[in-house]
């Protein structure tokens, strides 16, 4: 495995909180996303994003054979680990507070990449989207929400400080972890620990020798180069910082944050 260029910033420029993380083995590579804490306490101290993204990093770490496992092996495996760390940690957690991530792999000795979640990719000039319809659904109602708040006065610095569209959906966020792992028009997947479906894997077949794009989806829009996908980023935050309109999202740019979400990048190749 040949890494050509990588890049992880976390959206509050401080690396103890970013819930991204890259894990780079001899054949396997993973951009890992921690889903943004909707709810409860703290696991040993962190977030359940946080949490969650250590877990898997420490877990692809530990096992260096994982390129020779199936996609399902692997990403059943990593779901259960998650499961173990919190019984580990001996903490009772509501559904909400539960620790979860999404994750894409490209696996090189088998020339192929895995994806569970809603992480990106490219080869070849394909993109890889993962998005999901529950996302969408919640991003036009919040997008909604903050049209009516600036018809009626607030400017896009006072959404930045409260934003009025993001509290509008918390009950939404909340009632997706229905849809976990569960097939239909609102169903994705995510590693969660609590239940996990084979059938909801992800699996693209990559030439030999092929260019490999992986990222989190703090990337609004994924370009072949690093230097090109920040320059689409710098635009949008430039140009639409809350994300509501040219690029809809279910959060904005916070006041004191550097973007609106945590964001990975890896480009390489297998040899």
């Amino acid at each position: 495995m040949r890494t050509v260029e990588q890049f992880m910033q976390g959206k509050k420029n401080d690396e103890a909180l970013c819930e991204d993380a890259l894990f780079i083995g001899e054949h396997l590579v993973a951009v890992i996303d921690g889903v943004t804490t909707k709810g409860g306490g703290l696991i040993k101290g962190r977030k359940s994003g946080r949490f969650a993204r250590d877990v898997l990093l420490e877990s692809l770490t530990a096992h260096p054979d994982m390129y020779l496992w199936s996609a399902a092996e692997a990403l059943r495996f990593l779901n259960q680990s998650i499961a173990d760390a919190v019984a580990q940690a001996g903490v009772t957690l509501q559904k909400k507070g539960f620790p979860r991530a999404g994750i894409i792999v490209f696996n090189g000795y088998r020339s192929e990449i895995w994806n569970y979640g809603d992480c990106q990719g490219m080869f070849c000039g394909k993109k890889l989207d993962y998005s999901k319809k529950v996302d969408e659904v919640n991003s036009d109602v919040r997008a909604m929400y903050i049209e009516a708040a600036l018809l009626n006065g607030s400017t896009v610095m006072d959404i930045e400080a409260d934003d009025v569209g993001r509290t509008a959906i918390l009950d939404n966020l909340t009632l997706q972890f229905e849809f976990e792992n569960i097939p239909g028009p609102f169903g994705y997947p995510v590693l969660n620990g609590l239940n996990f479906n084979e059938g909801m894997i992800s699996v693209e077949s990559v030439p030999p020798g092929a260019e490999v794009v992986l990222a989190s989806d703090g990337y609004p829009v994924l370009r072949p180069t690093l230097s090109e996908s920040e320059a689409e980023l710098d635009k949008l935050l430039h140009t639409d910082p809350l994300c509501f309109r040219d690029y809809r999202s279910t959060k904005g740019l916070e006041k004191g944050n550097i973007s609106f979400d945590d964001r990975t990048y890896w480009r390489g190749f297998a040899e």
